[in-house]
């Protein structure tokens, strides 16, 4: 049997801290599930970074010269650009001028068959970042080649 002391039971323990904010903070206070998702964003977005960081130099390469082999100047003149024009209306089947689609082979003929175009063929009509230079000929051939 153990003795209790009255004098033990007596001593007044110190009143609980009822002094807490109630109001609402509009910063600082998130739920749990707003903590985690942004911290799966966080992570991902590390993630992609290393991803990225990671990537071979091959393969860096390979999607530098796919860059530079889309960029290009187009090197035009209006008059060319309105000749263009009239051998692409001219192309279009009859019945169906409204229609934005017509035959490669039949739009190259069309260009082909006007003087004005068939005198500058070897005129350079566009030119790649790195310099290199292609005229109305080559531009048809490849075109031609391309969309057989």
């Amino acid at each position: 049997m153990s003795k209790k002391l009255v004098d033990d039971k007596l001593v007044e323990v110190p009143p609980p801290n009822l002094e807490f904010d109630t109001t609402t903070k509009p910063e600082g206070t998130l739920n749990v599930k707003v903590n985690q998702k942004l911290n799966y964003l966080e992570n991902e977005k590390k993630k992609k970074l290393l991803a990225s960081v990671k990537k071979s130099l091959p393969s860096l390469e390979k999607d530098a010269e796919e860059v530079l082999k889309e960029e290009v100047i187009i090197i035009l003149g209006n008059e060319m650009l309105n000749k263009l024009r009239e051998a692409f209306e001219k192309s279009k089947e009859k019945g169906k001028e409204d229609v934005e689609d017509v035959k490669t082979e039949e739009l190259i003929f069309c260009i082909a068959e006007d003087p004005y175009l068939d005198e500058r063929m070897e005129t350079d009509v566009r030119e790649s970042v790195d310099g290199e230079r292609e005229n109305l000929l080559n531009l048809l051939l490849r075109i031609k080649k391309i969309y057989k």
